[in-house]
Order: C-alpha cells, then structure tokens, then sequence
C-alpha cells in the first residue's frame, strides 16, 4: 500500500524528487536553480502532506537555468534523470545523506521531472 504522500509526488522541471514515502528531497539538474532561491534541505510526510521544517510550502518551484548562487550542493544532481545511472547515484547520496531519517533503504524511489 502507498503510503500518502506518495500520491502527491510533483517533481520540479529539470529535476528530480527523491523519497523513501517518508522524507523526500528535491534536486535540480546542475547549470540550473530552484526558480525562487533555496527550498528545505528535506519534506517529511505527516497525515498525507509534505511539510517542511521551516514553512516553505510544497510542491518545489521549477528549476530555471541558471546559478542564483544561492543553491546547496545537496540540491544539485549531474546527468540526465532518465539515464539509470543517475537515480542510482542519487538514491545513493540521498541514503548517505539522510541517514536515519530513512526507515527502509529498499522502498528509496526517484521521480524525475518534466525537461525544457
């Protein structure tokens, strides 16, 4: 069974999302941005939402090309989303990075976005 959240998953334009149904990240493809600056390092899933910890809503803007400057390199994945090497190596970083935060390591799924 699906877990909630895992119904409402909107990957941003030159993106990815990455998730576990639990924690989820969102990445832009490197040479773009987040079309308005940073978003939260992670979402968690509660009653069927994505919330993050410090109130910046979901779903991720688009991701623009572009450097704002402004972007953590946790946000940032090189290659082309449809290629399977890449969601392995994102599943990969995103296991690495959330460590715990993760509850099971199998269920880690990439959804890639639109491209432009």
């Amino acid at each position: 069974m699906l877990n909630p959240c895992e119904k409402n998953i909107h990957p941003p334009r030159n993106g990815l999302i990455v998730t576990d149904g639990g924690v989820m990240q969102a990445k832009c493809r490197i040479g773009t941005s987040f079309a308005n600056g940073p978003i939260p390092f992670f979402y968690i899933c509660s009653g069927g939402t994505w919330f993050s910890m410090n109130g910046i809503g979901y779903p991720p803007p688009d991701c623009i090309p572009g450097n704002n400057g402004r972007m953590n390199p946790h946000e940032l994945y090189h290659g082309d989303c449809n290629n399977a090497a890449v969601p392995k190596r994102v599943v990969k970083s995103f296991i690495m990075n959330m460590g715990t935060l993760v509850s099971d390591t199998s269920k880690v799924q990439v959804y890639c976005g639109k491209t432009s």
